[in-house]
């Protein structure tokens, strides 16, 4: 924290000065406040580089796994995410292992790069004791353990993305940088929403901004409309390549994926875990109220300051608007939902707590407004490693996973297949095992199209699983019953691990005798 009193006094807003040259710009950027801050990230996720993955990560692994070992994507192997966030897993897989601590390394890495791009963002529009103000509360807030921040969640992964398009469309709206950058930002936006679909809120809050600057005679149309087309073909340029992959797979297959499953099932309309929201929302409180209690304190000073409106002024609050919006898109409101508001809130909060003239009292603030989200992370991080990953992420299955991995690779043969019923999709990953049905999440047991159906023809076919875990009991999986009726025909019981039952298909062969545990 020492460090933010050598930031600079903050200049004038970026609608009210001159476009500052390269070099100026690079000169005045707080780095070593933001590397500080960058530092923090990393240091509060540190505590969960040991501890379990979680079931999304798990399961994004295993699914980029499948998909690397020849399953088809979006049929034999299955998700509701873009392309972008498979590739992204089976690159970090093949680069250094797809091991527990190389996951959430890879959330340590995007979560620094948020840190940067959001402090860039700020520092575009009101210099450099805002940015470092932001940067240090992003760091704080998206790493908060009571909302997942530790783990490569989508949020995290595709908010990172969003917060990078933004801060780089920002160095040609704010910094005079040639049009190149804005093509870029529409690339990196396109990128954010390849992880998740949610990820457009950066790019529709630049859009925005770019529109503002017509709207109040900042730009001329001529040249709103130019800017507009740099950045959507950047962006379409990644959506063409996930379409015509989307051809290659089967164009109906991937458009349910990435759309037609969540319009059908749950979402902000249809079916929304508004119970689960209650809940989050407490978990959440520590960390998003100061943030937008300092943020809102910042825009009344303004309001009553002055009224004028300029496109710097509208992008942070477009931001704003557009996460809301996605974050209520979603339906499910998991912990992990509330990372994307920590981007646009922080920067927010940077913005107004950087309007204080006094070194000392932005310091202060900026602490006062942290320590909440601190705090809380703090309750977990101090907890032995089984407690801490049940009160981070309160499922239980991300501790059994492991004891069950271990069993199935001291058990299992060349030709063993092994089956979560009817969902732990972390397991696959614990395990080291190709998942031998698409569909890795309960909802997507339950709903999925053709779901139950593929799995009444799993047990009854000649690829039956070699062990089948009984995470839940058949009946909640499979509504017809014709699975338990399989399961007592063609299974006997192998083991007991963590509690639960191991069934193993008759006739086949394992490894070495087990007995219950």
């Amino acid at each position: 924290m020492w460090a933010m009193t050598l930031l600079l006094r903050a200049p004038k807003e970026a609608d009210e000065q001159p476009m500052r040259t390269r070099s100026a710009s690079i000169e005045h950027f707080p780095v070593g406040v933001v590397v500080a801050a960058m530092v923090a990230s990393v240091a509060l996720r540190a505590r969960f580089v040991t501890t379990p993955l979680t079931s999304d990560e798990g399961g994004y692994l295993a699914v980029a796994r499948a998909w690397a070992a020849g399953k088809h994507l979006y049929t034999d192997a299955w998700v509701d995410r873009p392309q972008g966030l498979l590739v992204l897993f089976r690159f970090w897989d093949d680069l250094i292992g797809g091991s527990g601590p190389a996951i959430r390394i890879m959330a340590m890495v995007f979560g620094c790069i948020a840190v940067a791009a959001v402090a860039y963002t700020v520092f575009t529009l009101a210099g450099p004791r805002a940015a470092g103000a932001a940067a240090f509360l992003v760091a704080v807030a998206s790493s908060n353990a009571r909302i997942e921040g530790f783990i490569a969640n989508g949020e995290l992964l595709a908010g990172g993305l969003a917060g990078a398009g933004v801060a780089t469309a920002c160095a040609y709206l704010f910094r005079g940088r040639g049009t190149s950058w804005l093509y870029v930002s529409g690339v990196i936006a396109g990128l954010a929403m390849s992880i998740k679909q949610s990820g457009c809120d950066g790019f529709l809050a630049v859009m925005l901004c770019i529109l503002v600057g017509g709207l109040t005679g900042e730009r001329r149309w001529r040249e709103v409309l130019r800017e507009c087309a740099v950045v959507v073909a950047g962006l379409t340029t990644v959506l063409v390549v996930l379409f015509i992959h989307g051809l290659v797979v089967g164009l109906g297959a991937w458009w349910y994926a990435i759309a037609g499953y969540r319009l059908e099932g749950i979402n902000a309309t249809s079916r929304a875990d508004w119970h689960r929201f209650g809940i989050t929302s407490r978990l959440a409180a520590p960390t998003i109220l100061p943030l937008a209690g300092v943020a809102v304190a910042g825009v009344l000073v303004w309001l009553a300051r002055s009224r004028k409106v300029t496109r710097s002024r509208v992008l942070i609050p477009a931001w704003i608007c557009f996460a809301v919006v996605t974050f209520l898109a979603g339906g499910l409101f998991h912990r992990h939902y509330w990372v994307t508001l920590t981007f646009p809130i922080g920067a927010a909060a940077g913005l107004a707590v950087g309007k204080i003239r006094s070194q000392v009292a932005v310091i202060t603030i900026a602490c006062l407004v942290a320590v909440p989200s601190l705090i809380s992370t703090m309750h977990v991080i101090v907890l032995p490693r089984a407690a801490a990953a049940m009160l981070a992420s309160d499922d239980p299955r991300s501790l059994v996973n492991e004891q069950v991995g271990d069993w199935y690779r001291q058990n299992r043969t060349a030709s063993s297949t092994i089956y979560a019923l009817c969902a732990s999709a972390g397991m696959y990953a614990s395990a080291d095992a190709i998942p031998p049905y698409p569909y890795l999440w309960e909802d997507g047991v339950l709903n999925g199209r053709d779901a139950q159906t593929k799995l009444e023809q799993l047990f009854a076919g000649p690829e039956a699983p070699t062990f089948v875990v009984e995470y839940q009991r058949p009946p909640s999986c499979n509504r017809s019953g014709q699975v338990a009726t399989l399961l007592q025909e063609r299974y006997t019981y192998r083991a007991t691990v963590a509690g639960l039952t191991v069934l193993m298909l008759s006739g086949s062969t394992a490894a070495a005798p087990a007995f219950p545990r």
